[in-house]
């Protein structure tokens, strides 16, 4: 970090500029995913309920046998057991959870930049940005693995990119959230 403070409370603003971007590109993106694990988990349930109450329709054995009742009860015991297995609800709530820490940090970065950056002393911004800082590492961890907005996933390495660009690159800007296409 710079010695001079004038440079030191410019570094600060710049980098809490970028702190904020790139947590509003992760909340959208975690929202995202959210509300997409969200509709699994109905959808995959929805599908086992019915599956389950078409199997257990008693008139069903005159018409289809046993072999197809025993059939649909086997379709539905396999979507629930995938749909307990795969756990989409859970996912989305810890997407969710994820969401809203990306949106704090953006939010006290904005505060930080515009209110406290250039008015508190320079002992308090740096103490400000230091907790900044954590929170976002702790947002970071926290967060449920996904591959980053804007890239397709071609092999494992690529589902597992970190959630924020390394170590404060001031020329990296928050990818477009526009559909890959």
């Amino acid at each position: 970090m710079p010695t001079d403070e004038t440079a030191q409370r410019a570094a600060m603003k710049e980098e809490a500029e970028r702190i904020e971007a790139w947590g509003r590109v992760w909340d959208t993106a975690y929202r995202g995913d959210a509300n997409r694990w969200s509709h699994i988990a109905v959808v995959m349930g929805v599908v086992a309920a019915v599956l389950g109450a078409v199997a257990g329709y008693s008139g069903l054995a005159k018409v289809t046998g046993a072999f197809g009742v025993s059939l649909l009860a086997l379709a539905a015991a396999v979507v629930a057991g995938v749909t307990s297995s795969v756990r989409p609800a859970a996912k989305s709530t810890d997407f969710s959870a994820s969401a809203v820490d990306n949106s704090t940090v953006a939010d006290k970065a904005r505060v930080f930049r515009l209110t406290q950056v250039d008015f508190d002393s320079i002992e308090t911004a740096v103490a400000d940005f230091t907790k900044l800082c954590e929170q976002r590492d702790v947002a970071v961890k926290a967060a449920p693995p996904r591959r980053a907005p804007g890239r397709r996933s071609t092999y494992i390495s690529k589902a597992m990119d970190p959630a924020w660009p390394d170590g404060y690159v001031r020329e990296a800007e928050p990818p477009s959230l526009a559909p890959v296409r």
